[in-house]
């Protein structure tokens, strides 16, 4: 978490630098259905952490870069907000899915969907940051 932050305030990219996290908790997770083993198993899980702990402080700066500093309060108020909220009902939907399933695996994979959605609209999301910057810097001649 620590160089992957540092990494990012280093290049001072925040955009790849959380996709990237997000993209790597998906794979952690997802990849836990491929094996039965405890150790790989392991492995897997300790992927989708490190990409969980990692994405955060890459996040926190590129959501507070992206509000103007007149709504940056409120915004990341309302990031906390939908991200408790949503954390909350995740909770029960991989409890119901692992009683139902009795496969913690299969339980995961809205988890998966979940962080692979993120880490696209993301991308999408700093496409069109990007342009907005770029068409906002070119002056007419």
């Amino acid at each position: 978490m620590i160089l992957w932050g540092r990494h990012s305030d280093r290049t001072g990219e925040r955009c790849w630098h959380t996709a990237y996290a997000l993209a790597l908790i998906a794979i952690g997770l997802v990849s836990t259905n491929l094996t039965r083993s405890l150790a790989p198993t392991v492995f897997m899980l300790s992927l989708a952490l490190i990409g969980a702990y990692s994405f955060k402080g890459p996040f926190w700066a590129l959501a507070s870069g992206w509000l103007s500093s007149s709504t940056t309060a409120a915004g990341l108020a309302g990031i906390n907000a939908t991200a408790n909220l949503s954390g909350g009902i995740m909770i029960s939907v991989v409890g119901l899915l692992q009683g139902a399933t009795g496969s913690y695996s299969i339980a995961l994979l809205p988890l998966v969907a979940l962080n692979a959605t993120a880490a696209i609209s993301l991308m999408l999301i700093s496409r069109t940051q990007r342009a907005r910057a770029v068409a906002g810097s070119v002056t007419p001649s």
